[in-house]
């Protein structure tokens, strides 16, 4: 046993029936006779089975109990990493199946059921950190560097999928609400540009006219692929795919929960529906008033039948709830600066009325 635990300094594993720690070194069995430490701890959190498949799930067993009972914290990020990496793979086979079925008109989007609507929407947006994830998860130190971008960067360089529910909530919150503050006004000022009239028409979605999707100018069609999370270089078709893929996904929606009631959705559930749609809620403190807000997006949406109307929506959505806001805002604001000119002319007036007070005073002066 001490000839085994010689073996550290070289970092290097013998044979070994049993875990052994010791302060530098964790000795993992037989299977790792001859192997790099580094590589072979890597290989026995690798949570792809295609290309590092522990020999046998009782060594797996073993290492994942050894580290609940000694190690709980490196215990949950193993599980956070093997179960996020299964996921990620789940929905990138889930999105390509769909994809080739999509083209070679196999099935259509109104044949895909809520969960595989959400994955085929959610991992189009993420496909680029999806991407970079399994081309990560192979290498033999995939776990360490998973594990390092959870703690620094979980919402800039990892997927849902590696996320807490909390992380979820609050992730999804702040995305949102970055576009309505980088993106929505954008979109409502070039809608404002074709109607004049904004805001009569807006009651009415019917009425409002929108750029053409595959006509759009560089900025409106920037703003768009931002808000619903595609390439800038993106075709027109891909965005028109998303609107009926949402589209249909409302319709599932009211179908499962009915018109009136979304009580059984909530948690998570709901804040991933209002995020898929990109209905702004950060302002929202309970459930009870997110659902409200989805149950008003259900019944807008399913009047609309053009496409580009309804990648506007989330903009216009946002709009239709803050109008009041901004009109107090710019009132307040024309107010603000209707006291300050005002002040300033009262300044100037009594400046006035000292400089003449003075004048008259000298000139009294000079006669006496």
């Amino acid at each position: 046993m001490i000839g085994s635990l010689k073996v550290v300094r070289s970092m290097r594993i013998t044979p070994a029936k049993n875990i052994i720690y010791s302060r530098h070194a964790i000795i993992l069995g037989e299977r790792c006779n001859g192997m790099q430490f580094t590589a072979c701890l890597s290989s026995q959190f690798s949570t792809s089975s295609r290309y590092y498949a522990p020999s046998s799930g009782r060594d797996v067993g073993k290492v994942e109990a050894y580290l609940q009972d000694n190690y709980p914290r490196i215990h949950y990020y193993y599980r956070l990493v093997t179960n996020g990496s299964k996921s990620s793979f789940a929905d990138l086979k889930t999105y390509y199946a769909i994809r080739r079925d999509l083209y070679k008109e196999k099935i259509a989007l109104t044949d895909l059921n809520a969960d595989e609507l959400g994955a085929y929407i959610l991992t189009r947006e993420d496909m680029l950190k999806a991407v970079i994830i399994a081309a990560i998860i192979p290498w033999p130190m995939a776990f360490p560097i998973l594990v390092s971008l959870i703690v620094l960067f979980p919402r800039v360089v990892l997927t849902r999928h590696f996320w807490s529910e909390d992380q979820r909530k609050h992730y999804w919150s702040l995305s949102i609400a970055s576009l309505s503050k980088r993106n929505f006004p954008a979109i409502i000022n070039a809608l404002k540009a074709k109607n004049p009239d904004l805001m009569k028409k807006i009651r009415d979605l019917s009425e409002i006219e929108t750029p053409s999707v595959s006509k759009s100018n560089l900025l409106p069609w920037y703003h768009l692929t931002r808000i619903h999370g595609a390439f800038l270089i993106s075709s027109s078709n891909t965005l028109k795919n998303r609107a009926r893929a949402l589209q249909h996904l409302d319709y599932l929606i009211e179908q499962r929960y009915g018109q009136d009631n979304l009580n059984e959705l909530s948690g998570t559930e709901l804040h991933k529906q209002l995020f898929l749609r990109k209905i702004y809620y950060s302002d929202l403190t309970t459930e009870e008033k997110m659902r409200e807000k989805l149950l008003k997006w259900l019944a807008i949406s399913k009047s609309i039948n053009d496409e580009s109307l309804y990648l506007h929506l989330p903009a216009i959505f946002h709009y239709l709830d803050s109008p009041q806001e901004n009109v107090k805002s710019n009132d307040a604001t024309h107010e603000k600066h209707e006291t300050i000119k005002q002040s300033k002319e009262d300044e100037t007036g009594n400046r006035n009325l000292s400089d003449q007070s003075s004048g008259d005073k000298k000139e009294a002066s000079a006669l006496s």
